[in-house]
């Protein structure tokens, strides 16, 4: 927050010089005031800005809360961005598993399905007259000795259950990836709505800082001008200046030090 001089005002305020006119007068004198001597001296001024420190600081620990509640939410999204990014990197990791278990599972049914037929070792070679040799044909009973050649079912079930269990795994990252990404989108729009809070907080800040120390100034300039005005009129003179604002000049009369006197006097 731009740091606003309390007393800016109070320069804006008598950089110009102060006309008294007074009734009767024959000719013109001139009179000037260090208006920062009065300042260092004058106890409402002194009060004044300790005020408004203590409004300005006030203000400032309001901001600073909004700014580390928007920082908390900032922080609580990285690390919603990071669980959604391994979620997500897992997911594809168990799709891949998936596939292969998949692919594995056809395999192991195509093998099951292929058969393997073993002749008796009981058969033997006949010759006949001709000399024609013969296989005997497989009897009957000698096909029933034909095996198929199969997968363990044991080895089956385990896949399977592999297979079921990736499945699950893949649409339980799937929720949560969905449920993250929902939440993330909440907080980044809590962020936004912070953020335009915060901006609008700081512009009626700086505003009623502006307002306030404007009133303060008034009010303290309302009592130094009426000093001012009565000394002067006491003195006879019909002008006074600031001190700072001269360039060059002769003469004149310097009304700090009456002016302090009557201030501690108040």
């Amino acid at each position: 927050m731009k740091k606003i001089i309390f007393i800016c005002l109070f320069f804006t305020s008598l950089s110009y010089s102060i006309e008294i006119p007074l009734q009767g007068s024959g000719g013109l004198s001139l009179g000037y005031v260090d208006m920062n001597k009065l300042f260092d001296e004058y106890p409402p001024v002194k009060t004044a800005k300790k005020d408004y420190e203590k409004v300005s600081e006030q203000k400032k620990t309001e901001l600073s809360m909004l700014d580390y509640e928007i920082s908390v939410i900032k922080s609580s999204c990285t690390d919603l961005e990071v669980q959604i990014k391994q979620l997500k990197q897992e997911e594809m990791s168990l799709k891949v598993q998936k596939q292969q278990l998949y692919t594995q599972i056809q395999q192991q049914q195509i093998q099951a399905q292929q058969p393997e037929v073993v002749i008796p070792s009981s058969n033997t070679i006949i010759t006949t007259s001709s000399g024609i040799v013969t296989v005997p044909l497989v009897s009957t009973t000698t096909a029933a000795n034909i095996s198929v050649s199969t997968i363990p079912a044991h080895g089956m079930v385990s896949l399977q259950a592999q297979y079921a269990k990736t499945i699950d795994l893949i649409e339980s990252d799937e929720k949560q990836i969905s449920e993250k990404e929902t939440e993330l989108a909440l907080k980044k729009d809590s962020i936004t709505k912070k953020q335009q809070e915060y901006a609008e907080y700081k512009k009626k800040n700086e505003k009623e800082l502006k307002e306030y120390e404007k009133s303060k100034t008034l009010a303290l300039m309302g009592e130094l001008y009426k000093i001012i005005e009565d000394l002067a009129k006491e003195e006879n003179i019909s002008i006074v200046i600031e001190k700072t604002n001269v360039l060059y000049g002769s003469g004149g009369i310097d009304l700090t030090n009456k002016i302090i006197e009557r201030l501690r006097g108040k």
